[in-house]
Parts: structure tokens; sequence; C-alpha cells
């Protein structure tokens, strides 16, 4: 077995000069503020430091020189501009090229993994073997049972997505699914019933009088008749006595003129 040699500072410094700042500066166009000697030269400087740092130590020539190759594919790949590459770019391309070569070739323990990033053991781990045919049986059964709750139910489009879950463990595991594909029916709610209106109130006819007759008063004639009797008058004796003198003598009341009167004119 080769002894593998660990290279120095320099020498990892002038690989990433060749094989990343000598490409970048001739593919791409330095910023206006980048133009100067000075100022292009910090940012190349801030550039391979940025790669280096990254990097494994123990990677021999072979193999730190593949992987700064690999830093310049991925940020040349996401870049968008014509314009040098922004420094934070390179720092996560040479981040991601150290990751996937430590995990593969470094002898230092496995690398803790942060957020939803998976383990070894949980890319390893057979997908679906926790199941087993009864359990994904039992938790159908389950999720059914939360979708079709009186008070509270479960959302159905949310069951239906769970109910894939225990499916897929039933299909892998040799069970029947078509004895379980369907879902639960949905449950019918009780309808209300209409509403009932009340009954209009009557309409009160004014005074007991029929529609088409009049509400006006009608004159009591019989009443006036009975009242027309002659008057009484008292002499100078004081005995009472009728007189002769009708009621439209006594009122100066003039008969209404007739045709003949108006002839006689």
């Amino acid at each position: 077995m080769t002894e593998q040699v660990k290279l120095d500072f320099e020498s990892r410094m002038l690989i990433i000069k060749n094989s990343f700042c000598l490409p970048l500066k001739t593919m791409l166009r330095a910023h206006t503020h980048l133009r100067d000697d000075a100022s292009a030269g910090m940012y190349m400087k801030q550039v391979a430091d940025a790669i280096n740092q990254r990097l494994s130590g123990e990677m021999n020539r072979d193999s730190f020189t593949e992987q700064v190759e690999k830093v310049w594919n991925i940020s040349l790949s996401r870049h968008k501009s014509q314009f040098w590459f922004n420094i934070s770019d390179v720092i996560k391309a040479a981040t991601l090229v150290n990751t996937e070569w430590t995990r593969k070739f470094s002898d230092d323990k496995p690398l803790k993994t942060y957020g939803s990033e998976q383990t070894n053991d949980d890319k390893e781990r057979q997908k679906g073997g926790n199941w087993t045919l009864a359990g994904a049986i039992a938790q159908l059964e389950a999720t059914d049972a939360l979708m079709m709750l009186e008070e509270r139910p479960l959302n159905r489009n949310m069951a239906l997505r769970l109910r894939q879950i225990p499916l897929k463990a039933i299909e892998r595991l040799g069970g029947d699914v078509s004895k379980y594909e369907t879902p639960p029916a949905v449950r019918a709610l009780p309808s209300a019933p209409a509403p009932m209106l009340e009954p209009a109130p009557a309409v009160r006819q004014a005074m007991d009088v029929e529609p088409t007759q009049s509400n006006e008063p009608k004159p009591d004639f019989d009443m006036i008749t009975s009242g027309m009797v002659k008057p009484t008058f008292d002499d100078d004796d004081g005995e009472s006595f009728e007189s002769d003198i009708t009621i439209e003598e006594a009122l100066n009341i003039k008969p209404k003129a007739t045709a003949s009167d108006w002839d006689s004119i």
C-alpha cells in the first residue's frame, strides 16, 4: 500500500490557482471595482482561501486537484452572469464537494447531520421495513375511523393522503390492496327542516261594514219623521194648544218652484 502524502499550504494554493482562479479570470469578466490589480489580487486570494479552508486536509494531490475541479464545475454551472462569482457561491460549492468526499473516503467519524438531512442509517434502512401487514391494516382502519367521527372529524383531504402510506406498505408486504383502496363514503349530514312562515294577521274590517258598502253613515229617516209633530204653544191663560201652522210655515220655508210657477212669470 502506497503512502498518501498530504499537501502543504503552498501546494494546495498553487492547485487552486491553476484549476480555479486562472479559468475564472479567462472565462468571466471582473466587476468594475475589481479591474485594478490590487482589487483583483485581493479577490482571488479570498476565493483561494475559501476553497482551501473547506477542503479536507487528508486529500492527496490527485484527490485535491479533482475536488477543486468539482468546485469549479459546480460554481460555473450555477452561475448566471458574465462576471466573476460571488464568494458565497464558491463557499457553498466547496462545502458540498468536501461533504461528499468526506463521507466516502475520510477516516474520521461520520459527519453529524442537521435539519432534514438523512443519516447513513436512514439511507441504509429498507424502505417500509418497520411496517407489518397487521400494523398497516390497523393504521388504515384508525385513519378511516378518525375521518368518520361525528364531532371534529379528520379533514377528508388530509385523511386520503395519510391512507396512501399504509396502502403502500400493504402492497409491499403482499397484502390484497383492493380490499382497502376505497375510502369510506362521506357521511351525510342531517338536513335542517325548512323554516315555517308565520301566518299573516287577519284584515280587520272597520265598523263591521261590508266591503261593498260605503263607510258614510246613513240617516235614520224613521227617527226624523217621528219627530215631525206640530208645535204646541201656550195661550195667555197658560193652556197649550196646537198650532195650525206647519213646520215649513213656522220656519218660513218656501216650497220649491214648479213648472207652472215659472210659466206665470
